[in-house]
């Protein structure tokens, strides 16, 4: 709505023919993650679907390097 800004990090699933298996998968980690709560996790702020049908997550950002560089 507008009402204010935060720099968030967004997961978006995308469509995959094995989409009802990854849904099931993306909405067991939307719940895990909305159970932790520790300082060197990122916290989940919301998550959803989008007008098309795909999940999402919305987290607390953490700037750095990708995991892929850091590794």
């Amino acid at each position: 709505d507008g009402e204010f800004r935060r720099h968030v990090a967004i997961k978006l699933l995308r469509a995959s023919p094995d989409a009802d298996e990854l849904h099931r998968r993306f909405r067991a980690e939307r719940q895990i993650l909305a159970s932790l709560n520790h300082p060197n996790i990122a916290q989940l702020l919301d998550g959803g679907t989008t007008d098309g049908q795909l999940p999402y997550l919305v987290m607390e950002y953490v700037d750095g390097l990708p995991i892929t560089e850091w590794c």
